[in-house]
């Protein structure tokens, strides 16, 4: 709103200049102070940059209040008229191409028993802040899980969890975190990673001193209309990419279900922002769709920030881990039973607040597209009747048809023509709804 405002600040300062520079003009050729007034308003009638003012502060505070009426909230009016400027749409995976609310499916343990083993990672993941810690110490919990005492904690963001547990240090996370702090992974656990992320799972690494104890592996479902409103957004000209920590084979495995157009797997949040910014050294336009505590780095750096709040209805039944061993060994059932509090809430962090909220989805973010292009094209409309109102009032306000013989306007013909081109605006700007 500001550099809107300098620009019509702008162009009054123009419009006065223009009038005055003529006005003195034709002062020097001997016209009546009279004619010389007539002159300068009708000069500043004619070039008033109201119609071009109001070619977009109508439109855009309707369209606005057409956004609200279907949970489209934006930061400010301006935010849709710049949507329709974006050619690429960056996806978060976690709660905007899947549901967000991941569930464990797998545990497969290596020289303890599966309740150990998630046991294990609970104890490490008990003030975990990702959704994936959450589940993995809301199951435990659920299933009354021993958990051992926490010396100490640190979530590493895009990697994992690492602990101290009975003086030794535990590591929950990706598989490529606990190779490069030189953990000893088998040849059995890698094939079975590779499998489960083939099938589009999330495979979290759980090690214990320098060795892994074994996988938990995730599921995170896919609503179907997710992928049929990826395909209509691609039939738009809008290109869908999704940035990801996962494996590059989850990722391909979401690609494969969802269609979209590219993935880039296996990062960490710096690495998100480096695609960020190589997209738009491409040429590209990017809105960033994710989540406002987790993304702030990405929101910063896209063209347009979006949070997608999904549906609440549920689209698929979750399968839940069923084939958990409850058999405690002997070692953890002397073990001290420690608290199991609920995970701690995330919270807002950081002070960037995205451009549009939209609820109800990537569905309800296709009607804000279509909001925004509606926008965007009557506004265009508008700013050509401001852009002709000029173009007939200012030539003869002007005086350049005495060139040949014809009059000068009147002024109130130029407040006339002004007043009809705002009239005019306004009533085509009732269209965006």
């Amino acid at each position: 709103m500001m550099k809107k405002s300098f620009s019509i600040k702008y162009l009054l300062i123009a419009d006065l200049a223009l009038a005055a520079g003529m006005s003195a003009y034709w002062f020097s050729t001997g016209l009546s102070p009279l004619q010389i007034s007539g002159i300068f308003i009708a000069i500043f009638f004619a070039g008033c940059p109201m119609p071009y003012f109001l070619s977009s502060l109508l439109v855009l505070n309707r369209a606005a209040k057409t956004a609200g009426s279907q949970n489209i909230h934006l930061k400010s009016p301006e935010s849709l008229d710049r949507l329709q400027y974006i050619n690429t749409l960056a996806l978060s995976k976690n709660g905007t191409v899947t549901e967000g609310k991941p569930y464990i499916s797998d545990l497969v343990p290596e020289g303890m028993t599966q309740s150990s083993l998630l046991a294990l990672a609970a104890s490490a993941e008990r003030n975990a802040v990702h959704p994936i810690g959450q589940a993995i110490f809301k199951t435990a919990a659920t299933r009354n899980l021993r958990l051992q005492r926490l010396s100490a904690s640190n979530e590493i963001p895009g990697c994992g969890v690492e602990a101290i547990i009975s003086g030794k240090p535990v590591r929950v996370g990706r598989l490529n975190w606990l190779k490069k702090e030189k953990v000893e992974i088998s040849a059995e656990l890698l094939t079975k990673n590779d499998k489960l992320a083939c099938r589009g799972k999330i495979p979290v690494f759980v090690s214990n001193g320098k060795y892994a104890r074994g996988i938990i592996a995730l599921e995170d479902a896919i609503p179907p209309d997710i992928i049929l409103s990826i395909h209509h957004l691609q039939r738009s000209g809008l290109n869908i990419v999704m940035l990801t920590g996962d494996s590059h084979r989850t990722a391909a495995a979401i690609k494969k279900a969802t269609d979209i157009d590219d993935i880039r797997a296996d990062l960490t949040p710096a690495d998100k922002v480096r695609e960020i910014q190589l997209m738009r050294a491409k040429g590209g336009n990017i809105a960033v769709a994710g989540n406002p505590e987790s993304d702030q780095e990405l929101f910063a750096e896209a063209d347009l920030s979006i949070k997608l709040i999904p549906s609440q209805k549920k689209f698929v039944s979750r399968r839940r881990v069923e084939t958990i061993d409850m058999v405690e060994d002997e070692e953890e059932a002397e073990a001290e039973e420690a608290e199991t509090p609920a995970p701690a809430e995330n919270e807002a962090v950081g002070k960037l607040q995205p451009d549009i909220v939209i609820q109800g989805g990537l569905r309800s973010f296709i009607r804000a597209m279509e909001l925004a292009r509606v926008t965007h094209s009557v506004i265009r409309q508008n700013r050509k009747i401001a852009y002709l109102t000029w173009l007939l009032l200012l030539p003869p306000a002007m005086g350049l048809l005495t060139v040949f013989d014809g009059p000068f306007l009147n002024p109130d013909i130029a407040f006339g023509g002004c007043f009809a081109a705002s009239l005019l605006i306004l009533l085509n700007s009732l269209r965006t709804s």
